[in-house]
């Protein structure tokens, strides 16, 4: 006696259909959306598998519409808006892509890879700012502290945006490594007046608000050289700024113009070698000061 064979599920088609995805197979992935069409042809998901099959082979306007059709019958599904934009990306379509991501971002706010494409399409536009802070967005969601490829070109976008003298490109620089860059900062300082200190204090308090710091004070210094010196010791600061008690920095953007001078002095001035040994480098004084945003308060 011949028996029907029992119609295949749903689930197993569109998990046949995914796993010869997977291998690559491309026929018989189709075929089994197909029949998955065919068996329930108000699912968002054969659609969605659709597309991303088109995708595979380079289709990518039928991929757009395969995710359309899937976005339009599940509303608040992530995914079909993840690939349309991917698919808007590989067609040069920047400006669609960043909508679409936005999208997908909005109705599944977790995930780090929307975050990084995202912000590649920001980059694709010339907006370096929302890249930098999508890229931030992605390295903060990836599980670890910081993802490195996307802190990578966060900082790529921030030292792009410094380059330029408007100033609120500046400000967005700043901005940007401020939330990648997770250092501990120890400001060093030889002060027999509290009132000098205090006054340092308060000043650091406004400009470092965004990250972790200490000031390390030395009350009783034999001299400049050995309180510095014994304040090093005392730091726990990735990276270490010696400073007297009589200046006030003016700048937003201190930390960032002292970790570029480190970095210029590791590679350009020799005198600067011993200093460069130093975890994370030691912020000296002249001829970094002026560079740093510092007026010295018995001149102005």
């Amino acid at each position: 006696m011949n028996r029907t064979p029992p119609t295949p599920s749903l689930s197993d088609l569109l998990a046949g259909a995914k796993t010869m995805l997977d291998r690559n197979d491309l026929t018989s992935a189709k075929r089994l959306i197909d029949f998955a069409m065919q068996s329930a042809p108000n699912d968002p998901n054969p659609y969605l598998l659709a597309g991303r099959i088109a995708s595979r082979e380079g289709r990518w306007k039928d991929a757009i519409a395969d995710f359309r059709r899937s976005a339009a019958m599940a509303p608040v599904a992530a995914a079909p808006h993840f690939w349309m934009g991917n698919a808007f990306r590989e067609l040069g379509d920047n400006e669609n892509a960043v909508a679409a991501f936005k999208l997908a971002r909005k109705l599944s706010p977790r995930e780090p890879t929307t975050a990084f494409n995202l912000g590649l399409s920001h980059l694709a536009l010339g907006d370096r700012a929302s890249a930098g802070q999508e890229f931030v967005v992605a390295a903060q969601l990836s599980g670890q502290t910081f993802d490195a490829e996307a802190h990578q070109k966060a900082i790529e976008c921030a030292l792009a945006l410094a380059e330029a003298t408007d100033l609120g490109n500046v400000t967005q620089a700043a901005r940007i490594i401020r939330t990648t860059d997770d250092s501990m900062v120890s400001v060093v300082c030889c002060s027999i007046t509290p009132k000098k200190a205090a006054a340092l204090r308060t000043n650091l308090e406004k400009l470092l608000v965004e990250r972790r710091w200490e000031l390390v004070l030395i009350e009783d210094a034999h001299s400049l050289s050995e309180g510095y010196m014994r304040g090093i010791s005392k730091s726990t600061g990735d990276v270490i700024v010696l400073c007297h008690d009589d200046i006030e920095i003016i700048v937003d953007d201190f930390y960032e113009r002292g970790d570029r001078c480190v970095s210029e002095c590791r590679h350009s001035w020799s005198g600067w070698n011993d200093f460069g040994e130093w975890p994370g480098g030691v912020l000296g004084e002249t001829p970094l000061l002026s560079r740093m945003g510092y007026t010295d308060q018995r001149t102005g």
